[in-house]
């Protein structure tokens, strides 16, 4: 039941009065600020054409009114800074459908999406300023993918798990692909794509990939799940899809010391 004050909202929005909405789309990124639904990049409906100027869309979930906010690429460094800042701007990240976010303090976390990338930007929340985080060390770090999971681990960190995609060329090594130690990787029909239960930390400060050593039992390769905090140490994954298959399992994974449940 919606709050009095959102019901009359929706009365006003159903009478005519005209208030801004966003379109109507799929696999966007959202998340909670100061109170407010935010939502994130993704395309129109059956549109594949990149929106570089999209902004973010609120909504007050105390007015029951949507806005935007206009959104900002940071400046280049200069070509004498930039061996000591390791934060390189290329702009905002490609608005792609799929991508996976999660906030640390006051900033915002990006990564891949429907093009197929290993991208992690970050979006100052007061400044609203872009910032690409050029990882360091790229060989060791995510396929470049779409519809993987996030979580926040820390103060200076995320954490990325799973998804569909590809291997980068960094990942090829004498024609041989090199996907992370332990992880599995279920390749489609055409033995470009696969899915995976790949998991990476990315240093948000020193923009280096991190791949911690985990026990217990995977959760098997997939795209398109949840993936809930539900502890400052625990995340709860559930669901998700390899190849025509739903899968319906439940895992939790420990954060402390890298331990998978396994299904349950």
């Amino acid at each position: 039941m919606a709050e009095p004050h959102v019901q009359k909202r929706m009365q006003q929005s159903k009478s005519g009065n005209k208030f801004y909405e966003p379109t109507g789309r799929h696999g966007a990124c959202s998340f909670i600020h100061n109170g407010r639904y935010c939502l994130l990049q993704a395309h129109e409906p059956y549109s594949y054409s990149r929106n570089e100027q999209s902004p973010l869309e609120v909504f007050d979930l105390h007015t029951a009114e949507w806005s935007t906010v206009t959104l900002h690429a940071a400046n280049k460094p200069s070509q004498d800074n930039q061996e000591t800042d390791r934060k390189l701007s290329s702009g905002k990240p490609k608005f792609d459908t799929g991508a996976c976010c999660t906030v640390i303090n006051n900033c915002l976390y990006t990564f891949g999406g429907l093009q197929h990338n290993a991208d992690v930007h970050e979006l100052n929340l007061t400044s609203m300023v872009w910032t690409h985080l050029k990882a360091q060390n790229s060989r060791d770090g995510p396929f470049l993918k779409d519809k993987a999971g996030m979580v926040a681990y820390g103060s200076h960190m995320v954490c990325v798990l799973g998804g569909y995609g590809r291997p980068g060329r960094e990942h090829i090594v004498d024609g041989i692909r090199r996907g992370q130690k332990g992880a599995q990787y279920a390749w489609d029909s055409n033995e470009i794509c696969c899915w995976t239960n790949e998991l990476h930390l990315f240093h948000t400060e020193q923009c280096v990939w991190i791949s911690p050593e985990m026990t217990g039992t995977r959760p098997p390769p997939c795209a398109a799940f949840t993936l809930t905090k539900v502890d400052p140490h625990r995340v709860v994954m559930f669901g998700g899809r390899q190849f025509s298959e739903r899968v319906n399992q439940l895992h939790i994974l420990n954060m402390e010391n890298w331990h998978w449940s396994g299904a349950i």
